[in-house]
């Protein structure tokens, strides 16, 4: 494995030993520190395709200089022009607002839309030169992450739109099972391309988690999961996580939401699903969350958590699996050793 100058051997070992699967001695803990006397300094999100890279290749270097990366935690930076960049890449349009992105829905009639990945288009020839220029200015500092590649019926919610694509499940089933072959043909062939230029086989990947691995991970997610039976996740979407999560040594699974809780099972069924990151909604008690967290520990999956030192410890000493990522919230480098130390 090429070596990267940022990452410690000791780090990259516990990285794969928590991959090689199995109870841990001590969680993995992540910690992202300001330096006193630094200004806060945000990279902007999401990356404009329309715009040059330079000031975000700028606010990278100035967010490490301001930053200790410290215990288990790997820099990396997430190149992507928003939540549906692998939407784009098939050929789709993107509209930006402040700081936000979204797809012009384009498939009106189905027969008239054929999906495939566009290699010579707008959105793939700028996510090459960015992530070129990316790894060539900061590839000494950190690792460069690949977009978040949404793909499955969240790619076809975004080009279809979420609601004519819920009344095709009812009334043309057959044709989406058709555009999900080609989305599956299209993630394919970008996969493949990332890990070429990105060369995860020889520097490995890590995710917008901030979850390293010494090969190939992402996250993958269905937030449209949570609009969805338990039938029409199984029959519709199924295929297409077994599918992306093949792709990778291991993921991630990005779990949005209560609505998409009762697919828990199915979701930690995917071979290659590691770890379950869950977002819950503000309207959820502290009890209702922990009982996510229980179903998906209780089905021997390993969790992603954030919270302060001693949230973490809470966390850690109730884990059923005692396999545990955690981002921990700490206000300075002091506090952050103190915390690592007491594991």
């Amino acid at each position: 494995m090429t070596s990267l100058p940022f990452l410690s051997a000791d780090v990259a070992a516990r990285w794969a030993q928590f991959w090689a699967g199995g109870p841990q001695s001590r969680p993995l803990l992540l910690f992202c520190v300001r330096k006193p006397g630094r200004d806060v300094d945000w990279v902007d999100y999401p990356v404009r395709p329309d715009r040059p890279i330079d000031r975000t290749i700028a606010q990278l270097r100035r967010w490490n200089e301001d930053h200790d990366y410290l215990g288990d935690a790997v820099p990396s930076f997430t190149m992507e022009f928003g939540p549906e960049h692998f939407a784009a890449l098939l050929g789709a349009e993107l509209r930006f607002q402040s700081y936000s992105g979204w797809i012009v829905p384009c498939i009106d009639d189905w027969h008239r839309a054929p999906i495939r990945f566009q290699r010579d288009g707008y959105y793939w020839q700028q996510t090459i030169n960015f992530l070129q220029q990316l790894r060539s200015a900061c590839g000494e500092q950190l690792v460069i992450n690949a977009p978040v590649l949404s793909a499955g019926l969240d790619a076809l919610s975004a080009m279809r739109g979420s609601e004519k694509l819920l009344l095709d499940l009812l009334d043309d089933p057959e044709t989406v099972q058709h555009a999900l072959v080609d989305i599956r043909q299209a993630y394919h062939e970008v996969v493949e391309a990332l890990a070429e230029e990105l060369s995860w086989e020889s520097c490995g990947s890590s995710n917008w988690l901030g979850l390293y691995h010494p090969r190939r991970t992402n996250v993958i997610q269905s937030d449209i999961s949570c609009m969805l039976s338990g039938e029409q996740f199984r029959q519709f979407e199924m295929e297409n996580l077994r599918q992306q999560a093949s792709h990778y040594d291991a993921v991630a699974y990005h779990l949005d939401g209560p609505g998409a809780v009762h697919h828990i099972g199915d979701i930690c069924a995917v071979p290659g699903i590691s770890v379950i990151q869950y977002v819950p909604v503000p309207s959820e008690s502290p009890d209702q969350i922990e009982k996510v967290y229980q179903q998906i520990e209780a089905r021997g999956m390993a969790v992603f958590r954030a919270g302060d030192p001693a949230t973490i410890r809470r966390i850690w000493d109730a884990s059923m699996t005692k396999r545990l990522i955690a981002q921990v919230w700490c206000a300075s480098r002091e506090e952050a050793e103190a915390c690592y130390a007491s594991f």
